[in-house]
């Protein structure tokens, strides 16, 4: 079980965030898979907490400006709650750690003889997650509170897929362009969870940024997954921090609550 005050350790100055109840990090609607992630999750802090925290550092916070970790400190708690949920879900499906001088990805360990005692449906979620790549759609229809269609933004040739969705379902989606992973859950099609949504202005930059790689490998296939992936969870957290450090500057933290702000450790709660 995850603590409520283990942390993310870091030698930055990143702001901590919380993962509550209310913001789940698997399905718990009763499915074959429920509670994959979660256990996977508890399975690696317990024996690999270290790797786990300083991967998930960076890959949330590397390469960026002092600037721009400013910004993201200043972000609040709610899209917080997002880039941790999407980074949880990318350390397992495409994520790597170093464990005994030696980097290994995380869904192996996760499968391999000693890892956790998954259900045949959380196995499986966890094995589909890893082979799902991370795409870039545009939502083309929506059915309110049931489903929504999405039409590959890079394979414009590929077919529509009719995702089951409820909570995500919503008009003002309608046009709009969404980082996602499609799983196949019996004889229908569903988010895995992670989601990078993107604002119409924000849109067109990715795109550019996403042809512009898909045709820089066009002889490397193998590797274009891993970048297109790379862009897409880059340029979503992008969005949020480059208004506030183009427009308006960063401003510091002062008053009630700026220690946990500006603290040196990244918190999961569970």
């Amino acid at each position: 079980m995850i603590n409520k005050t283990e942390r993310f350790q870091s030698g930055k100055k990143y702001k901590p965030y919380y993962l509550t109840k209310a913001q789940k990090i698997d399905d718990t609607t009763n499915k074959a898979h429920e509670g994959a992630i979660r256990q996977a999750i508890e399975w690696l802090m317990s024996r690999h907490k270290q790797a786990v925290t300083q991967t998930i550092s960076e890959m949330i916070f590397s390469d960026f400006s002092d600037d721009a970790r400013d910004a993201l400190n200043s972000l609040d708690d709610r899209i917080w709650q997002s880039i941790q949920l999407n980074a949880t879900e990318c350390l397992i499906a495409e994520g790597e750690i170093l464990v005994k001088d030696e980097y290994r990805r995380v869904t192996d360990l996760l499968l391999d003889f000693g890892g956790p005692l998954f259900t045949a449906g959380q196995r499986q979620w966890i094995e589909q997650l890893s082979d799902r790549p991370l795409r870039m759609y545009a939502i083309t229809d929506v059915t309110v509170g049931q489903q929504i269609t999405l039409s590959d933004a890079l394979d414009t040739s590929s077919s529509p897929i009719i995702v089951h969705e409820r909570s995500g379902s919503q008009l003002s989606l309608l046009g709009t362009q969404i980082g996602v992973r499609i799983m196949s859950v019996n004889d229908h099609y569903e988010l895995s969870g992670s989601a990078y949504p993107y604002s119409r202005l924000a849109s067109t930059e990715v795109m550019s940024a996403l042809k512009e790689v898909a045709r820089d490998f066009l002889d490397e296939p193998e590797e274009l997954p891993r970048f297109i992936s790379f862009i897409i969870r880059r340029k979503w957290i992008e969005q949020y921090i480059r208004p506030i450090v183009s427009l308006s500057g960063v401003k510091k933290c002062s008053g009630p609550g700026c220690q946990d702000r500006n603290t040196t450790s990244l918190r999961i709660y569970d």
